[in-house]
This record gives structure tokens, sequence and C-alpha cells, in this order.
């Protein structure tokens, strides 16, 4: 992470979307907000918010779900809000399916549709914003997994962890 955000301020270059690994640091990085962090990772951490406060409506839904929590978490709570609200909006909801939205499962694990779904409980449960749609958040990956198999174990302990949470 340190090693992108030297090159970003070194070549003067500012990302419009920031590489999913990045995303997904400040995402991890909110697990251990005990530990104590130098002022270089600070402010890189401060500057990958900034670019991704800038274009988050360009990354993809598990990014914007990833980045919902990651802000909730640091206290840019009205950002997390407007992100959910978004994300609501933009979710397909069924009295048969439940809630999700339309996206293809890509070939990273990221894109498979089970971990997106168990992190769109996870940020909507954290951030309590829309939490009435937690139930047809949870159904819809009940339904998907009556249709379907979950892709990897990962994804199971993902989608059990976001059923019991």
């Amino acid at each position: 992470m340190l090693q992108y955000y030297k090159e970003q301020k070194k070549n003067k270059k500012e990302e419009l979307l920031l590489p999913d690994i990045i995303i997904h640091y400040l995402y991890a990085q909110n697990f251990f907000n005990d530990r104590i962090l130098s002022n270089e990772v600070k402010k890189a951490m401060s500057y990958f918010s900034d670019v991704a406060k800038k274009n988050w409506l360009k990354m993809s839904i598990f990014q914007q779900g990833q980045l919902a929590v990651f802000w909730f978490r640091n206290g840019n709570r009205p950002l997390a809000e407007t992100v959910i609200n978004s994300l609501n909006d933009r979710s397909v909801k069924s009295r048969e399916l439940g809630m999700y939205w339309k996206i293809n499962s890509g070939y990273h694990w990221y894109e498979n549709l089970t971990d997106i779904q168990s992190l769109m409980i996870e940020a909507f449960a954290e951030t309590s914003y829309k939490q009435e749609y937690l139930t047809e958040l949870k159904w819809a990956l009940l339904q998907h997994k009556k249709t379907n198999h979950w892709e990897t174990t990962k994804s199971t302990a993902d989608a059990v962890y976001a059923l019991l949470g």
C-alpha cells in the first residue's frame, strides 16, 4: 500500500479508480483500529480515502460496500449513509427473491455474488441506516443458495457470518 502511495505521489498522478487491493486494505485496516499507525500510513490512508470520496460511484458495488463500512468506522458517517442510500436505491427488491443487485459474477473472489451479498448485509447492518432491509438481504442470500452453490469455502464462511450477524 505504501509503495503504491509513493508511486502516486512521485508521479503526481491521481487515479480515478483505486485498485481493488487498496480499497480492501482500507476496509481490512478497520478491524485493527487499536494499532498505532505511522504518520506515513495515516497520510496514505487519508489520500486513498480522498480519492475514493471523489470517485466512489464509479467503483463496484462490493467496493462501495467496503468503503461505506470504512467511512462509518472512521467517523465519516454522512458519507457512509450516502453510499448506503445509493446502494439501496440501485437494488432490486422482490417479494420472492429478497433484496439484491443485478450484477454478473466475475473471475475474482470479490466479484463473487455470494461474497457481494454477504458484504452488503454487513454494510447495511453495521451502519444501521437501512436496517429494515436486513431480512430481505438475508433472504436473497438464502434464495441464491437454494438455486446455486456457494462458490468457495470463503464464500460459505462469509455467508454464514452474514446470516448469523
